[in-house]
């Protein structure tokens, strides 16, 4: 892991991931498939404890629907600390996959927003609030 200003980074042939301002962003290099999209969230996980997570698919995902839906259901036990998530998912294939994950992902504490834009999501992630735990009240 490299530092940086502030930020750590991890980069490699598939992803880079950044740790900066609280937000942990991963930027896929190429399309992922089942194996790359979960070594970069075992590589989040074990290095970066962030509950605020950005995952950019500009560059598409190479991910059936089935293997979202799993994706998204296991991730409900085994990143269960996260608070809001941002998706990057500029074209209508990859949004509609990211919509499916979204489904499949949602969580009474979790906030979930898929944008077109990479600038947009930091905003949001930056800029909206976190809904204080209420104790499941």
């Amino acid at each position: 892991m490299d530092k940086g200003v502030g930020a750590d980074y991890i980069h490699n042939q598939d992803y880079e991931i950044i740790h900066i301002r609280g937000i942990t962003a991963t930027r896929f290099l190429l399309p992922p498939d089942w194996t790359v999209f979960n070594a970069a969230a075992a590589e989040v996980r074990a290095n970066f404890p962030s509950k605020v997570k950005l995952w950019d698919c500009s560059c598409g995902l190479a991910l059936t629907a089935d293997e979202l839906r799993t994706m998204a259901e296991n991730s409900k036990q085994i990143d269960a600390e996260t608070l809001r998530v941002a998706l990057v998912a500029p074209y209508d294939e990859v949004y509609g996959l990211a919509r499916l994950f979204s489904v499949h992902r949602a969580q009474e504490h979790l906030q979930l927003q898929i944008f077109r834009d990479r600038g947009a999501a930091f905003e949001w992630l930056e800029n909206t609030a976190i809904a204080p735990d209420t104790g499941g009240l």
